[in-house]
């Protein structure tokens, strides 16, 4: 057991408990294993608690895990520059000689996940198949560009792409991957957090990956809110605040996956951060109330009528000849897709 492990009380799991407290780059693994709500936790009780329940079981899909790796490669790419070489490796093509088939006796050429010390990167199907990977992450060429060129873009002055502020923020004094473990006074529930990084004058830094031009305020604003990375902040601001460490300010710093791969940080207006606060306590109240009652709904017990967005109220005032007009230029021919045959 480490130093960071403390005998579990009464939770379930396979695992001692973390200790109350803060924990200085405590590995993903173990922060994700711990039992506590997290503010993706609270964000899918906000949309049904059933699916809350499922994550807390672990039971829930997870979604895209080469997304996930990805978006720790850039976290370390900016977070902990000089990490990134010794935690990712790019893997090499598969040299173990195909056994038969028109290439027989060629070089595989898939991709390399393990080393064989005679043969050289194998891919597991072909070559020996029960080789432990490399110490290192495994990833390809395009995504360790990707890495190296977000790092030069945040931290290397310049380049044409340089962004001062981020390099600023980035080298500020402070911790990154700040884990905190706390009991909610309110709930008693046992809450977690991860700052990507806390800065010493009171602030946080929090990575997020998107795709080309959605790092665009414009367009980030939108996808920030969608994604409820205001309850999430919010959240982050609840937990320091129980464990004694203020977070006056809250700072979004964007990378974009694809060329020229720009970063852009934001920072979150106050009101944003306590409406996102006010939100995520609600929610660990409802989810306290489903532990305590044993039920968990999904999204509604009711019969429910959908309410219109904005743009197509806006849409269904208009006149009718105008409306018939603009519902045929945007839909799409359903001709020859089988849909009416």
């Amino acid at each position: 057991m480490t130093s960071d492990l403390a005998p579990r009380d009464g939770y379930p799991g396979e695992l001692d408990l973390l200790k109350l407290g803060w924990h200085s780059k405590l590995s993903m693994d173990l922060y994700l294993a711990d039992p506590g709500v997290s503010s993706s936790i609270l964000k899918l009780q906000g949309e049904a608690p059933a699916l809350a329940k499922a994550a807390l079981d672990r039971t829930l899909d997870n979604g895209d895990t080469q997304a996930s790796m990805e978006g720790e490669l850039i976290h370390t790419a900016l977070l902990e520059p000089d990490d990134l070489e010794a935690r990712y490796v790019v893997g090499g093509d598969c040299e173990a000689e195909l056994g038969s088939g028109l290439r027989k006796g060629q070089a595989c050429g898939a991709a390399g996940h393990a080393i064989h010390p005679d043969v050289g990167w194998v891919c597991g199907r072909h070559g020996a198949k029960h080789l432990d990977p490399p110490r290192q992450v495994v990833v390809n060429s395009a995504q360790m560009r990707m890495a190296f060129a977000i790092r030069d873009n945040a931290l290397i002055p310049g380049r044409p792409l340089h962004h001062p502020a981020a390099k600023q923020l980035l080298q500020q004094a402070g911790e990154a991957e700040l884990t905190g473990i706390f009991t909610d006074p309110e709930t008693g529930e046992r809450g977690r957090i991860r700052l990507d990084r806390w800065l010493e004058l009171g602030w946080s830094l929090d990575v997020k990956t998107v795709d080309v031009g959605r790092g665009h305020a414009n367009k980030f604003v939108r996808h920030a809110w969608n994604r409820g990375m205001h309850v999430q902040q919010g959240w982050y601001r609840h937990g320091a605040h129980v464990l004694d460490r203020e977070v006056a300010r809250h700072v979004i710093l964007v990378a974009e996956r694809g060329y020229p791969y720009l970063v852009q940080p934001y920072l979150l207006p106050p009101e944003l951060v306590t409406a996102g606060e006010q939100e995520a306590l609600a929610n660990l109240r409802a989810l306290a109330h489903c532990r305590e009652t044993g039920e968990w709904p999904g999204y509604s017990t009711e019969l429910v009528e959908l309410e219109l967005l904005g743009w197509q109220k806006a849409q269904l005032q208009k006149e009718p000849a105008e409306r018939a007009g603009a519902e045929e230029a945007a839909s799409p021919d359903v001709q020859g897709f089988g849909l009416f045959d």
